[in-house]
């Protein structure tokens, strides 16, 4: 395994693209298989790529956010990669929300092409055990 500066150039292009409305690079970053799965907050589970590329456009149009990354830690291994971070959104009204993702993408004779991703708010620990799990048996 080593540190992957084109991984990680991959999942900044995918927020470069995403930020800017420009779906048809969002469509060149994404795999074109049965493969990719997208997870978000809130039970979101996203295994149609037209789909995603609808919502991610739609969230975008909508948003007009701004990313910024938190150092993106990515790492490759033959024609697999993987990467995290941490970006926070801002976005026009003031409202910002800090994320974590993940993402696992593969080399294609082309470029890196992201295949599974999962997408979340960050929520303190001891507000999801007190909050969520409080009243579990």
């Amino acid at each position: 395994m080593k540190e992957s500066p084109d991984v990680a150039a991959a999942v900044r292009r995918f927020y470069e693209a995403f930020v800017n409305q420009r779906r048809s690079e969002m469509t060149d970053l994404l795999v074109d298989d049965d493969a990719l799965l997208l997870i978000g907050s809130n039970d979101a589970w996203v295994r149609d790529r037209a789909l995603v590329l609808g919502q991610l456009s739609n969230e975008s149009q909508k948003l007009a956010p701004r990313l910024v990354e938190d150092g993106i830690v990515a790492y490759e291994l033959g024609n697999v990669g993987w990467a995290a971070d941490r970006p926070t959104m801002f976005l026009p009204n003031g409202f910002r929300a800090k994320f974590r993702i993940t993402c696992v993408l593969c080399r294609d004779a082309e470029r890196w092409r992201i295949v599974q991703s999962h997408l979340s708010v960050a929520v303190p620990d001891e507000d999801l055990f007190t909050e969520h799990l409080a009243g579990a048996p």
